[in-house]
């Protein structure tokens, strides 16, 4: 049976251990390197709720030439797709014998607020990665619509729209790239007229990549050949991010980072916290438990191109 430690003052020191594991963190995030979750989700929502709630809407209609005398066309703003969002919460537990938390003379258990830190920041750039790694799984991530996030038939009041290449995968390269921006630039709202994404934009890759990209983003002349052409890549793909935790080397997105024309975010419910240090007399150990909840998601497909096959 579980015994709070507001009873056990004669056993160690919880709250002295619990607020060490909290200072190791805190030092471990002032040092640690580049982190992508929130390059990659591009915005941060914070809710209490249980789950939240968004709906798509239609858009209105362009509005048109009347006569004098003329009627006015109506336009009506329609719920296109709704979509619940839930935080998934995720946890550790680790036990430290009483022994050994009485006793702690290299400061070892102090160590685990580093490792803490170092497996939740990892399970979180994990999660982040569901926009590249789950782009063509609707059972992983979706549209409102339900949808995969890189699809060719991405679904308008008339006809359909498309954020991939379709039938195979394109290589990176300098002419894929402007064919991405070039489709970016021609995504259209629901009511089927033009809804342009300007970027800048972010390029998305996997380490085998990364020179490659920096390569074609950072060449003062057209990349690929013996051009003199000035790159005008350079001006529209201004971030490049790679990401370890891609599991197809060759894919690649490209994404609007301006907050106005981007569909991801991270949807949390409450961040990284470490509960109170727990006395187990069955085990004669302490128990710490660390815990948060949060969710990568989208409210819409626009906003970003892939090279994943349709």
């Amino acid at each position: 049976m579980a015994t709070s430690t507001t009873n056990l003052s004669l056993q160690g020191n919880p709250d002295l251990m619990r607020k060490n594991l909290l200072m190791a963190k805190k030092l471990y995030e002032e040092k640690a390197r580049r982190k992508n979750y929130m390059t990659l989700s591009g915005r941060k929502i914070s809710s209490n709720q249980l789950n939240e709630v968004i709906a798509m809407a239609s858009g209105l209609d362009l509005p048109q030439v009347t006569p004098e005398f003329g009627a006015i066309q109506t336009s009506d703003m329609e719920q296109v797709a709704r979509k619940v969002y839930t935080p998934q919460k995720r946890t550790l537990q680790f036990r430290v014998s009483d022994e050994a938390f009485i006793n702690d003379q290299y400061g070892i258990i102090k160590s685990y607020g580093t490792l803490l830190a170092s497996v939740f920041d990892q399970a979180r750039e994990i999660a982040a990665s569901v926009y590249m790694n789950g782009a063509l799984d609707t059972s992983i991530i979706s549209t409102p619509q339900g949808k995969p996030l890189a699809a060719t038939d991405h679904p308008l009041a008339s006809g359909t729209d498309s954020n991939t290449f379709a039938g195979v995968q394109q290589t990176l390269g300098p002419i894929a790239l402007e064919e991405a921006i070039n489709q970016l630039m021609s995504q259209k709202a629901h009511k089927g007229y033009a809804a342009p994404k300007y970027g800048p934009f972010q390029l998305e890759v996997a380490p085998r990549n990364n020179f490659l990209a920096r390569r074609i983003v950072g060449a003062v002349n057209q990349a690929g050949g013996n051009s003199n052409d000035p790159n005008a890549l350079r001006d529209d793909v201004t971030k490049i991010v790679v990401v370890p935790q891609f599991t197809n080397p060759e894919w690649w997105c490209l994404r609007s980072i301006a907050e106005e024309e981007q569909p991801r975010f991270m949807l949390q419910r409450y961040a990284f916290k470490v509960m109170p240090i727990v006395y187990d007399e069955d085990v004669d150990a302490w128990k710490i438990t660390a815990k948060e909840s949060y969710l990568f998601d989208v409210n819409d497909y626009r906003g970003t191109f892939y090279s994943t096959p349709s």
